[in-house]
């Protein structure tokens, strides 16, 4: 995973969501569109708020660092 594209939202911030903060403002610019439809494509329940993630499940915001983070 590359460190400086996405930051893992964990218990430090809250308990309640699982997401990724996105951190490269340019990586987000350049595939925000290719991202939203591979997410919609792929998992049942998603939410984009701004450039943070929020996933149903620990196992979507996997595949998505595994997708998306190379």
């Amino acid at each position: 995973m590359d460190k400086s594209r996405f930051i893992p939202i964990t218990a430090e911030f809250t308990d309640n969501i699982i997401g990724v903060i996105i951190y490269d403002f340019t990586w987000w610019w350049q595939n925000e569109k290719e991202v939203a439809e591979w997410c919609s494509k792929v998992m049942n329940s998603w939410e984009k708020q701004g450039m943070i993630i929020n996933f149903s499940n620990e196992e979507d915001r996997l595949q998505f660092l595994l997708r998306w983070g190379s």
